[in-house]
């Protein structure tokens, strides 16, 4: 029996699926790391704190540093590195999730490992090697949670954010013995926090700098245009996204004791604004001549109105598919019962996940 891990190195913070043959379950913890200079201490401090979960007090070692990931990270006022490309943190975080995946619950770490990990398309393309070369190397011996750790890396694959899902469509209709897909131009559009990107599949092909981007703005843009009411408080402010998301009409951050009022149709004007600049985007963009178009990522279901209407100036209507919303059924099967917002944010993973076993099942 082998494990399988796929690792979105989202701007909320990593979503991870993982299978170990039997059973699937989803993780998630904060973007947040900060190097820390005597983990052992802290390890002795929340071992006697049997309240204590484990994705609470991630802390990773390589190199003869250490480093606290996730809740820990954030306590500990690390970095989440919105500002920095995703590949720059992106080791720390994958040995984050291999060790809490390989930790808890039956999974063996003695088992194959089977790893996929999502980067943003322009960095798919220039730092995809790089990162294989680091993290085979850190997979080689790390530590997890003061413990020493080793992993037996049986394949490691990296896929531009969106890809999963083109690909889970393609192994879908193998099993029927028509690859149709492979005779059409598909397009996926994936909106992200930090970005949006558009990947074209042009019969087949891989997608390519001279028909794909992701330049796109993020939901970020949101979150940016209100920040403008808030003295003091950043873009990155977890508390930001959450009371946006929340529908809250106040704003309490950390250190402040009097919340900030979140006035009336603020959220909505700033919601506007990332909407235009992605209508502008898709209209620069997109190509005319879409045979099916894949729209994923969180913020599709926050426009999904918007978006209807767009493809529907654009002819595209009956093109249009919401891997997110198909994927609900099977993902819930696999993973247990989760709410829409959710199997639209992890859809993406969990499809690279279904390919990855399929692709392994269909080579036996």
């Amino acid at each position: 029996m082998e494990n399988y891990l796929v690792i979105d190195l989202g701007g909320t913070g990593p979503k991870c699926v993982f299978w170990d043959g039997r059973r699937g379950r989803m993780m998630h913890f904060e973007p947040e790391v900060e190097e820390v200079l005597d983990p052992r201490s802290l390890e002795k401090s929340f071992s006697e704190d049997q309240r204590s979960a484990l994705e609470d007090r991630i802390v990773v070692g390589v190199g003869g540093s250490h480093y606290a990931v996730g809740r820990l990270g954030r306590l500990l006022k690390g970095s989440a590195g919105l500002d920095k490309p995703k590949a720059d943190l992106a080791g720390l975080r994958v040995l984050a999730a291999v060790g809490l995946a390989l930790q808890s619950g039956e999974a063996s770490a003695l088992r194959p490992l089977h790893l996929g990990v999502y980067l943003p398309l322009q960095e798919y393309w220039h730092d995809r090697e790089r990162l294989k070369v680091s993290l085979r190397q850190a997979l080689s011996g790390f530590e997890f949670a003061c413990q020493p750790m080793t992993v037996r890396l049986q394949r490691l694959s990296v896929l531009p954010e969106g890809a999963g899902v083109y690909l889970h469509r393609r192994a879908q209709q193998a099993l029927t013995g028509k690859d149709v897909l492979a005779q059409r131009v598909v397009c996926v559009l994936m909106l992200g926090h930090r970005q949006s990107s558009l990947l074209t599949f042009d019969r087949g092909a891989q997608p390519l700098q001279t028909n794909s981007t992701s330049a796109g703005p993020g939901y970020q843009k949101v979150l940016e245009q209100l920040t403008g009411s808030f003295p003091g408080v950043a873009a990155d402010d977890p508390s930001l996204l959450q009371a946006v998301l929340s529908g809250r009409t106040h704003l309490l951050t950390p250190g402040r004791e009097k919340p900030f009022e979140i006035a009336p149709g603020a959220v909505e004007a700033a919601q506007r604004y990332y909407w235009q600049q992605l209508r502008t985007f898709l209209t620069r963009h997109l190509p005319p001549e879409v045979d099916e178009l894949l729209v994923a990522g969180g913020p599709s279901l926050q426009l999904r109105e918007q978006l209807q209407a767009y493809f529907a100036e654009r002819g595209l209507a009956e093109r249009v598919s919401w891997p997110g919303e198909d994927l609900h059924p099977e993902l819930a099967v696999a993973l247990g019962s989760v709410d829409p917002l959710t199997s639209v944010r992890f859809a993406d993973a969990f499809a690279f996940l279904r390919w990855l076993v399929s692709r392994e099942a269909a080579a036996v």
